[in-house]
């Protein structure tokens, strides 16, 4: 946390909500347009999610994932394309296909990446999932990411709502 960020907290920050600071401009990570606590929900430790003012809404949505518990689709180590090793590898949902964050065609949201895994298959990651960075494709998480969503709110009793 910076200065002005420790600041507002202590200020403003209000438990059992999720606490969203709005900002003008981000220093760091200058290249993110938000950035938020992994499992916020799930912390006693002040969670809250830091966003540019002018964020898309696949930002928000974005953030609001990490704060639910959902990592990147690209984390590494990547997993296997056959997902055989989904569940310690890569975002660690099995109904994510792995991903390089390879290159895309963002007019037709089509992979063009011609990466392979450690079998020698191509990967195939799915655009419109809105934890990955194909930046205009995104519009839908899986069914096994809900779940976990889910599943990071259950984990503190004090974190309901």
């Amino acid at each position: 946390k910076d200065t002005m960020e420790g600041e507002f907290l202590a200020l403003y920050y209000e438990p059992r909500t999720i606490n969203i600071i709005l900002i003008e401009d981000l220093i760091k990570p200058s290249q993110f347009a938000g950035y938020a606590n992994l499992g916020g929900i799930s912390l006693r430790n002040m969670p809250y999610i830091v966003i540019l003012a002018t964020a898309n809404k696949e930002t928000w949505i974005h953030e609001l994932g990490h704060y639910f518990g959902l990592e990147h689709t690209f984390e590494t180590p990547l997993g296997l394309v056959n997902n055989s090793d989904c569940a310690s590898k890569g975002d660690k949902i099995c109904d994510t296909p792995a991903d390089p964050l390879g290159s895309y065609d963002a007019s037709t949201c089509i992979y063009t990446g011609n990466l392979k895994d450690a079998n020698g298959e191509f990967y195939n990651p799915l655009l419109e999932n809105y934890m990955s960075y194909y930046v205009g494709c995104t519009k839908s998480f899986t069914n096994q990411q809900y779940k976990k969503m889910i599943a990071t709110y259950k984990i503190d009793p004090e974190a309901h709502f």
